[in-house]
C-alpha cells in the first residue's frame, strides 16, 4: 500500500512536492463542496487538514513565504465610451469598473440625463482604449477569473475524456455553477473513467482508497478546466446567433435608428430603438434576458423587419 507520506515524499524537489499538494488540496475542496453524505466529508475534512499542514510545514522548513496580499492591486476592466455620430469621433471616460453590470448602469445612468432626440451620442460598455465590449456569459457566479489557455488545452488534449463529459455537462446546465457541481459528482462516482494514474493509499481517517493523479502542469485544477470549456462553448454559441443578426440587419436598407421590438401573444409589448449598428447585438441579448417566451424582431429605419427570433 502506497501511504499519503510516501506520496509527499517520492519527488525530492521541493516545487513539485508544494505543488502536487496544491493540486491535492484543490481536489479535496471540490470533493467537500459537492460530497452531500456528512461522514464522508468529515473524512475529505481530515484529510484536506494534514495536507494543509504538510504544505505549511514544507513552506516553513525551507522559509517559504506567502506574497504580500498589499502588492495586488484589481485594476477595472470595464469603462463607458461614447460615439458621437456622423464621424464626429470617439471616446472613452476614464472611471472604470470592475463589472460588466456596474459599467452598463453607468451607460444607462448617462443616457438617462443627457438623452433626448437632440443628441445623438451614443454610450456604450468599453474597454480602456474605447472598444466596444460584450457582456460575458457568465460574469456573474465565475468559477475562476484567470485560466492559463494553452496548458489547459494541453491537459484536455491529454485526458479527451475529461473534455467528452464536461462538454456533455455544459450542454445540459446554463449554470456554471450547478454545472461544476454535477461534474465533481460524476467525478465522485466515476473518477476511473477520466484517464488519471491510480494510486491506492492508506490512511488511518479514511482507510484504503484509491486517488487518480493527473498532469496539470499550470492547470489550476478542475474549476479551470471547466471554465475554459464552459466559456467557449458559450462563446461559439452566442458568435454564432450574433452573426445571424447581423445579417439580417445587412440586408436591410442599412439606414437606423434600428428598433428592436418585442411580440407577446400578437401585441407589441416592448420596444427600444438603436441609434448604432454595432450595438444592436448588445441592446439585443438584454432585452431577450427580459423577455422569456416572446418573439423578438428588428426593424430597420424604413419600417422593414430584418430578422425575427422566438425566444
Amino acid at each position: 500500500m502506497i501511504k499519503l507520506i510516501d506520496i509527499l515524499n517520492e519527488s525530492s524537489n521541493t516545487g513539485e512536492r508544494i505543488q502536487n499538494l496544491n493540486n491535492r488540496i484543490k481536489v479535496l475542496r471540490d470533493k467537500i463542496s459537492a460530497t452531500k453524505s456528512p461522514e464522508q466529508k468529515n473524512k475529505f475534512q481530515n484529510t484536506l487538514k494534514n495536507a494543509l499542514q504538510s504544505l505549511s510545514n514544507i513552506k516553513k522548513d525551507h522559509s517559504i513565504k506567502a506574497p504580500h496580499r498589499e502588492s495586488i492591486v484589481k485594476e477595472g476592466l470595464y469603462h463607458v465610451g461614447y460615439n458621437k455620430g456622423r464621424g464626429q469621433g470617439t471616446g472613452v471616460f476614464k472611471d472604470s469598473y470592475s463589472s460588466y453590470k456596474d459599467a452598463k448602469k453607468a451607460v444607462e445612468k448617462l443616457e438617462k440625463q443627457r438623452g433626448g432626440s437632440y443628441n445623438m451620442i451614443a454610450y456604450y460598455v468599453a474597454d480602456k482604449d474605447g472598444k466596444f465590449v460584450r457582456e460575458s456569459v457568465n460574469e456573474v457566479g465565475k468559477l475562476v477569473y484567470r485560466i492559463n489557455k494553452s496548458a489547459v488545452e494541453a491537459f484536455i488534449k491529454k485526458y479527451p475524456k475529461v473534455k467528452e463529459v464536461m462538454k456533455a455537462i455544459i450542454s445540459k446546465n446554463k449554470d456554471v455553477k450547478k454545472g461544476y457541481k454535477a461534474f465533481i459528482n460524476f467525478v465522485n462516482k466515476n473518477e476511473s473513467y477520466l484517464g488519471g494514474r491510480p494510486e491506492r493509499t492508506d490512511s488511518k481517517n479514511f482507510g484504503s482508497k484509491v486517488f487518480y493523479k493527473y498532469d496539470w502542469n499550470g492547470v489550476g485544477g478542475w474549476a479551470e478546466v471547466y471554465e475554459y470549456l464552459y466559456d467557449t462553448q458559450n462563446e461559439s454559441v452566442n458568435e454564432g446567433n450574433w452573426s445571424k443578426i447581423m445579417a439580417g440587419v445587412r440586408k436591410g436598407s442599412q439606414s437606423g435608428p434600428w428598433t428592436i421590438v418585442v411580440i407577446k401573444n400578437k401585441k407589441v409589448v416592448h420596444q427600444k430603438d438603436v441609434k448604432f449598428r454595432d450595438t444592436i447585438p448588445a441592446h439585443y441579448e438584454d432585452i431577450k434576458k427580459q423577455f422569456k417566451g416572446a418573439t423578438l424582431g428588428i426593424e430597420d429605419g424604413s419600417g422593414q423587419m430584418v430578422y425575427t427570433e422566438k425566444i
